[in-house]
């Protein structure tokens, strides 16, 4: 189905998040431990009184000095049940990001679940294909796992070879996530993406380019 053999290298840089048809995509051994907790640092105050089954199931943590995240000797309300780490990543995905795994990739991140990756090429696949390849896109988050379906893009031949040839979605296991940073196992276990948040101006750019 490709052009030719020659060819998968580059196809692969251009759109190195679809991988072949098939394949086994490592699971999240425990998404509980890629997330630090932001009391990790705090020590709960010990009862005064014993506990009443009848009471809210809330608990009151001073905050440590050495957190950041909170002023020194602030008060904060902790719910007894632990928070869901998937929604975590979900609130922390949404944005934009940029990537240059053999090239360079946009990728905007909607909160309703859908998305766009805008591609640069370079060299030979410039030519093969085109400057540049836009793919709207799908995405949802379960159990430390990042699923991306295309459901097209332009130029739209160009986009159809490519759907063709890696299938139309992808899944990769989260490595790290926060609010500067998404770190992506690929589903053959070894390649990693490395997204970043845009630097000053390089998302305006992205952006201006999606429109022309």
């Amino acid at each position: 189905m490709c052009v030719s053999v020659a060819c998968l290298p580059l196809l692969a840089a251009a759109w190195s998040h679809f991988p072949r048809e098939g394949f086994d995509a490592p699971r999240a051994t425990s998404p509980h431990k890629l997330l630090s907790t932001p009391f990790e640092n705090t020590q709960a105050p010990r009862p005064t009184e014993a506990a009443d089954e009848n009471r809210p199931s809330s608990s009151i943590i001073l905050a440590a000095a050495s957190d950041a995240k909170y002023p020194t000797n602030a008060v904060v309300f902790a719910s007894s049940e632990q928070t869901d780490p998937d929604e975590n990543w979900r609130r922390l995905a949404v944005g934009e990001w940029e990537d240059e795994y053999q090239g360079k990739r946009y990728l905007t991140v909607a909160s309703d679940g859908t998305g766009k990756m805008v591609v640069e090429l370079e060299g030979i696949g410039k030519k093969i294909f085109a400057p540049r390849l836009s793919f709207d896109l799908n995405w949802t988050l379960s159990e430390g796992m990042v699923t991306m379906t295309t459901l097209g893009g332009e130029p739209a031949s160009k986009v159809k070879v490519v759907l063709k040839l890696y299938g139309n979605e992808a899944q990769y296991k989260i490595l790290e996530l926060t609010a500067d940073r998404m770190l992506l196992l690929d589903g053959d276990g070894k390649t990693q993406y490395d997204w970043r948040r845009p630097k000053s101006g390089r998302s305006e750019t992205s952006a201006a380019a999606d429109t022309q």
